[in-house]
């Protein structure tokens, strides 16, 4: 895959829009990108206006830098945060195919 493909897909795939989180994201594994996704569209809902839920506060901004900087401070935030989730997940089934366990 091309570096122009790959960087396209990390945008579109992730929903990032950041350059360098789409940087980070392009030679990630495809589990890290899932992870991320997930936690891009993370919206708190311990956050929301009680009578409008739909209003819940995007976990990206919550972990940005305050105006005026942009969610991408949030952004890689996230690419730190879903490296350490998926080299945690990762372990767990190394630790667990060490032991003969299956899922």
């Amino acid at each position: 895959m091309s570096r122009e493909e790959l960087l396209a897909l990390a945008e579109n795939e992730c929903g990032a829009v950041s350059e360098d989180a789409i940087r980070h994201l392009a030679i990630r594994s495809q589990l890290n990108r899932a992870i991320y996704k997930a936690v891009r569209e993370y919206r708190m809902g311990n956050m929301a206006d009680a009578d409008d839920h739909s209003s819940a506060y995007p976990l990206v901004d919550l972990m940005s830098n305050p105006a005026p900087a942009d969610i991408g401070t949030g952004e890689m935030e996230m690419v730190a945060l879903v490296d350490e989730i998926e080299e945690a997940v990762l372990a767990s089934l190394r630790a667990r195919a060490a032991m003969g366990e299956g899922l």
